[in-house]
């Protein structure tokens, strides 16, 4: 899930959380090309909801959200395409992280059949 969104020269971006829970990871990063990438790490096997607030442009973009899990991935029919679209990415409100999942909401939307970020 991450090197298919990240380019080989991204560059970390800085992000806060009002809330630190042991078992979920995030991190955030902007490739040359603009696109922007939170993920979602949720090693928990409850899910989480999550807030999203974007600042400058990106805000303007629409978001992707893409997740997998041991379950998903295992279905002959899976293809990593967007499990959801958000058209007005200010702020997004009680995304649901699934259980024991990774989650990247992304403004680059790729399809199964597209290739990876490269740069």
């Amino acid at each position: 899930m991450i090197t298919r969104f990240m380019g080989k020269y991204a560059s970390v971006l800085s992000f806060k959380t009002d809330q630190k829970i042991d078992g979920v990871i995030l991190t955030s990063y902007k490739n040359k090309d603009g696109n922007i990438s939170i993920i979602v790490v949720n090693n928990l096997k409850d899910a989480l909801l999550v807030d999203v607030s974007l600042e400058n442009e990106s805000k303007k973009q629409h978001l992707f959200l893409y997740q997998v899990t041991e379950n998903l991935l295992k279905a002959s029919n899976f293809k990593l395409n967007p499990a959801k679209i958000f058209k007005n990415s200010d702020k997004l409100k009680a995304i649901k992280i699934l259980p024991e999942s990774i989650t990247v909401l992304t403004t680059n939307g790729l399809m199964q059949k597209n290739v990876e970020v490269i740069e």
